[in-house]
């Protein structure tokens, strides 16, 4: 399934989760290895403050895993986080469409 980023939460929070959150480079291998080659969405983003980012879950963000020159807010509009298949995260634009990964 693909939804945009609010879209993704919404059917998480349906199944009675959240888009995931990552506390850990053993977690976010785990989700990593869910991917099979392409981005997903992750429960992290900063749509409230500019770089300062949160969970979904509203646990604190005590890891990052962001690509060399991310988060970068291209075009003053990326505020979602997604994982690449490499594992890295990257900042996106909210309404993009992709898989996502819930965790309850």
């Amino acid at each position: 399934t693909r939804n945009s980023w609010y879209e993704a939460e919404e059917d998480c929070l349906a199944w009675g989760g959240h888009l995931t959150s990552i506390s850990d480079m053993g977690e976010n291998e785990f989700v990593r290895g869910l991917l099979r080659a392409e981005s997903a969405w992750i429960g992290v983003n900063d749509v409230q403050r500019e770089n300062i980012f949160v969970n979904t879950d509203r646990s604190p963000v005590v890891f990052k895993h962001f690509k060399k020159g991310q988060p970068d807010n291209a075009g003053h509009n990326e505020n979602c986080v997604e994982m690449l298949s490499s594992g890295q995260w990257t900042d996106a634009f909210c309404l993009v469409t992709k898989p996502f990964v819930c965790k309850r």
